[in-house]
């Protein structure tokens, strides 16, 4: 039986993977470094702790790790103003939520964006807490970030559903002995079979995604 849910927040409920393009070299830029295209790609998979401090290794930054933080906040909070759901997820959120099971969002993103995105679009109430890597203390391509997730939550791995869009979130999940829902999205499109191998079920957004994932969760339950 299914008691929890943790969903990721982007690129899995909101199309939102743009909103980070090009944060890491406009921030260096503002401060008259010389960014490295390839950098850009590295960080892409890391927290915004673990980036902040590629950043400041890597180019010498004279600031904090939570300045860097505050810095690239301050850049995206207007771009998720323009986010939207992934077609299909909201029902499946709103579903999931009436069947009484506990949800959660865990992200790597800050937050206040996530909370705020949330609200906007509907699904604040569908979710007990929006948690970070950073509050946590561990990066998604970590398994314990999800067991710490689970354990606050009351749950047991085998008891909860994980959906998530990126391979290394899945990857730990699984290695976790979590039940994995991934979503389609294009920035992981290069993954899909490999996905698809680790996950209980693949979900494309707008291709029946509700119907799959309920049938998933009734199977189980």
């Amino acid at each position: 039986m299914v008691k929890a849910a943790i969903f990721d927040f982007d690129g899995t409920l909101v199309d939102s993977m743009w909103v980070w393009d090009g944060v890491a070299t406009r921030l260096l830029q503002q401060l008259g470094r010389n960014p490295k295209a390839e950098d850009e790609e590295k960080m892409r998979d890391m927290s915004l702790t673990q980036a902040a401090q590629f950043l400041i290794e890597n180019y010498s930054i004279e600031k904090s790790v939570q300045q860097i933080i505050d810095t690239c906040t301050a850049i995206v909070e207007k771009r998720y103003q323009y986010v939207n759901l992934k077609p299909g997820i909201g029902q499946l959120v709103r579903w999931v939520h009436g069947q009484n099971v506990r949800c959660c969002v865990l992200t790597a993103s800050p937050e206040g964006v996530a909370t705020a995105a949330l609200e906007r679009l509907g699904l604040g109430d569908c979710f007990e807490k929006v948690t970070t890597c950073e509050e946590i203390g561990y990066a998604k391509d970590d398994p314990n970030s999800f067991l710490k997730i689970a354990e606050e939550m009351g749950a047991k791995p085998k008891e909860c559903m994980v959906l998530d869009d990126s391979l290394y979130a899945v990857k730990a999940a699984s290695q976790a002995g979590f039940k994995v829902l991934a979503v389609e999205d294009f920035s992981q499109i290069q993954h899909r079979a490999e996905l698809w191998s680790l996950c209980t079920e693949y979900l494309v957004p707008g291709e029946n995604l509700f119907e799959k994932g309920k049938k998933v969760f009734c199977d189980i339950s």
